[in-house]
């Protein structure tokens, strides 16, 4: 199930976010120090100023656990940027990510 993330998702989202994106971080020698704004290292702050900002947020949910991320800005004009698509190590190959992206096209008119 795909819902739209609330205020109080946010730390959970910001583990499957720090937890997904840290594989390809250490596949590249990616570090806090030479790449601080990658979605392995981002502080919960800036998840939380992009929510305040009305940026869409959502989730997709494995029972009660969220596995999955995805988020959108909307830049006007039926312009939509994509951000974060983030799936939890042990869930993907699942068709997870795909159902994400089908989600937020979907939603995003």
């Amino acid at each position: 199930m795909i819902k739209r993330i609330e205020a109080h998702d946010l730390p959970e989202c910001l583990d499957v976010i720090h937890k997904s994106f840290m594989t390809v971080a250490e596949a590249s020698g990616l570090t806090k120090e030479n790449a601080p704004t990658n979605g392995a290292y981002i502080p919960l702050k800036r998840l939380e100023d992009e929510f305040q900002k009305g940026t869409m947020m959502y989730g997709l949910y494995n029972q009660q656990r969220i596995v999955g991320f995805i988020q959108l800005k909307d830049k006007g004009n039926h312009i939509f940027e994509l951000g974060k698509l983030a799936v939890l190590p042990d869930y993907r190959h699942n068709g997870y990510g795909k159902m994400l992206l089908d989600y937020a096209k979907k939603n995003s008119h």
